[in-house]
Order: C-alpha cells, then sequence, then structure tokens
C-alpha cells in the first residue's frame, strides 16, 4: 500500500511539472536567432562610445553562447523583454 501511494504521489507530480517545463521549452532556432540579434546589438552598441561605457553584465556579452544559453533557459517573453531593453539602452545614448 505504501509503494503504491508513492506511485501516485510521483504521477501526480509529474502531470503538476510537465505543462510547466513544455511551456518553457524553447525552439533551437528561435534561440539561435536571438543570440545572434544580441550580437548585433551588442556590436552597435559598442561601436558609440557614450553605449560602450554603460553596457555591463552578460546581457552584453560579445560571446553568441551566453545569449543562446539564456534564452534556451528562460521563456521566450523573458527573452523578448531583454531585447527589447537593449533596444532601449541603445536609443537612450544614440546608437539608434
Amino acid at each position: 500500500m505504501c509503494s503504491r501511494m508513492i506511485t501516485l504521489t510521483l504521477s501526480t507530480l509529474a502531470l503538476a511539472i510537465l505543462p510547466t517545463l513544455s511551456a518553457q521549452a524553447v525552439d533551437l532556432d528561435y534561440c539561435k536567432q536571438y543570440a545572434q540579434a544580441a550580437i548585433s546589438q551588442v556590436s552597435v552598441g559598442r561601436a558609440k562610445p557614450a553605449c560602450a561605457a554603460g553596457m555591463k553584465g552578460a546581457r552584453w556579452s560579445a560571446t553568441e553562447r551566453v545569449h543562446l544559453v539564456y534564452c534556451m533557459s528562460h521563456p521566450i517573453s523573458a527573452t523578448e523583454n531583454l531585447q527589447g531593453a537593449r533596444d532601449s539602452y541603445l536609443r537612450s545614448c544614440g546608437a539608434k
């Protein structure tokens, strides 16, 4: 009886977790495009001294893999927000 209860509990837990995992699954092609776009934003910012000074942290990494890994481990909404934040910063410092 105890093993059946454990099986039921594990099954219930799996059913609760699976929708969350599938909701966060991101397409590799999307993430490759996201990473390339991020690198482009970094290049644009680094070309403008007024922007380059404020480009700190992983969001401004010049390494494509950093952006790819971020994308693969976050929901699309997070990647869209971060891309938008980079765009806003680039506009604010005159790069766009």
